[in-house]
């Protein structure tokens, strides 16, 4: 195996059976040719500026974030990691150039998803497996993120995405999730040409969410599903899953919120899984608006969003695990939020 990811490993010995199970022979394939274009990618890799505005994602699991990145990415004139790009972790420059030439500024138009997953090349992607790669998280249970920081070449994840960038002509969408989040204070000091989304959402609708993906992914209740706050997540470990999922909720709350006290109030938007379902016109005009004041920057709207989106509350599981949920939730004081 080419790929040196111990917590990829574990995600592939524990999806074998459930609904979305890794491949590991496609893995090893994709790894290969990753590392056969490498020389490529580091001619296409050149000095570049932050001529384009990105706009970064932020939120706890199963909040709404991919239909928010659908959402930008389907309507204004910008980019983003698709399903395609993906493929190419290690190489992301020829990612985006070979997206460019095979898929050109193809929109999806679609705001379907799985747990996250679009299906179509061009729809957004986490692009986890490179953020992974750059910020040295290929062991997430025991990362440590202040450690990390010292050894990361900030200078050389910057080239990359601002290469990305240049390939593209235009910004890009990201939805880094709880990698930003551990750095939040880099990603905000090294991409100053950038806006962050933060969205939320009602925690039963989440925990409900969490507790779905645990069975179709796993089809274990007790195997943990999600984003992590490292720092409060061995105090989760022994815990039943309905306080896990609690505590996760609670936890990575506290750590945006933390986050986002120290970043540029007026480079961060807050907006919520409601208020993108009943207006998202209104909410695109605010990120336009938004670019253009910070950086005067023309982030042109190329498609009309649907009037409001049927809110998603369908991922549910049975009434006893709804009810142990909302005990965990009470226990944190998160049912008001």
């Amino acid at each position: 195996m080419y790929l040196e990811n111990k917590y990829l490993t574990d995600e592939i010995s524990l999806r074998v059976n459930g609904k979305f199970p890794y491949q590991q022979e496609d893995i090893d394939f994709l790894d290969l040719i990753n590392s056969r274009l490498e020389e490529i990618e580091d001619s296409l890799t050149k000095d570049a500026e932050e001529d384009h505005p990105n706009i970064w994602i932020l939120g706890v699991s199963r909040s709404g974030t991919t239909l928010l990145s659908q959402l930008v990415f389907n309507c204004l004139d910008i980019a983003c990691t698709n399903n395609f790009m993906a493929r190419f972790w290690k190489v992301p420059v020829v990612g985006c150039l070979l997206s460019k030439i095979i898929l050109g500024d193809r929109k999806s138009n679609s705001f379907a998803s799985e747990y996250g997953k679009t299906k179509d090349a061009y729809s957004p992607h986490e692009f986890g497996w490179f953020w992974q790669n750059l910020l040295q998280a290929n062991d997430l249970l025991s990362y440590n993120p202040a450690k990390a920081a010292r050894s990361i070449n900030w200078d050389f994840l910057r080239l990359k995405i601002l290469n990305m960038n240049r390939v593209l002509e235009k910004g890009i969408i990201f939805k880094p999730l709880e990698y930003a989040a551990y750095h939040f204070e880099k990603f905000n000091s090294v991409f100053p040409k950038s806006i962050f989304i933060y969205i939320s959402r009602d925690s039963r609708d989440v925990a409900f969410s969490l507790a779905k993906a645990r069975l179709d992914y796993y089809k274990n209740i007790d195997t943990w599903w999600g984003s992590i706050p490292l720092r409060d997540y061995p105090q989760l470990t022994d815990k039943p899953f309905w306080q896990q999922i609690a505590g996760q909720i609670f936890y990575l709350k506290k750590m945006y919120e933390e986050d986002l006290e120290k970043a540029d109030r007026e480079r961060l938007i807050f907006t919520s899984y409601d208020e993108i379902c009943s207006a998202p016109q209104e909410f695109l005009n605010q990120v336009i608006e938004t670019v253009r004041k910070l950086f005067s920057y023309e982030l042109r709207q190329i498609n009309k969003p649907p009037d409001k989106f049927v809110s998603n509350n369908k991922q549910r599981v049975d009434k006893q695990i709804e009810e142990r949920l909302v005990q965990g939730l009470k226990l944190y004081d998160l049912l008001n939020n």
